[in-house]
């Protein structure tokens, strides 16, 4: 098949894909297709599917790879960084095992480790004390002179119970 031959029968298949998908009623049945196709594989290759899943997840949230968060995994010996323990918990609305997670930080987006839903709860918490603590609202004289004032205030008089 020559070169020109070549390009008439992909100018003709571009113009014929144009007027179908101008159809609403055949661009609804194809999408439809699609989709219907989509579902089938998934629930053929569910192994598959999960790997894909997670190595989308991992690199869209993250930047990171599955090997390079199992080479993390094991760098750390299988555990969280912090607290030393494989705290898994089932999820509060799916029911799913939550296991460790990747720790980033939500400011540069830099990649940190791998914690235990605990410690990566708690500090997401701490660093959100910290950062309004540091903030320059927070740090103003008179509220510094108002927390030192009032700490020092309950330790020479502390509440009765």
């Amino acid at each position: 098949m020559s070169r020109k031959d070549k390009e008439s029968k992909l100018a003709y298949q571009r113009e014929w894909y144009q007027k179908r998908m101008a159809d609403p009623e055949y661009r609804k049945s194809e999408n439809e297709r699609k989709a219907r196709e989509r579902r089938e594989y998934r629930r053929a290759n569910p192994t598959k599917q999960r790997k894909a899943d997670r190595r989308a997840v991992l690199w869209k949230r993250y930047g990171v790879t599955p090997e390079w968060f199992d080479a993390k995994l094991a760098e750390q010996n299988g555990v969280c960084a912090i607290c030393g323990g494989v705290h898994t918990q089932n999820h509060w609305r799916s029911g799913k095992i939550e296991a460790l997670h990747v720790d980033h930080d939500h400011q540069t987006e830099t990649v940190r480790g791998i914690l235990c839903t605990h410690c990566n709860k708690f500090l997401g918490q701490v660093e959100k004390a910290l950062a309004q603590l540091v903030s320059p609202v927070a740090i103003s004289g008179t509220w510094m002179e108002k927390a030192l004032h009032y700490l020092a205030h309950y330790q020479e008089t502390p509440c009765e119970r």
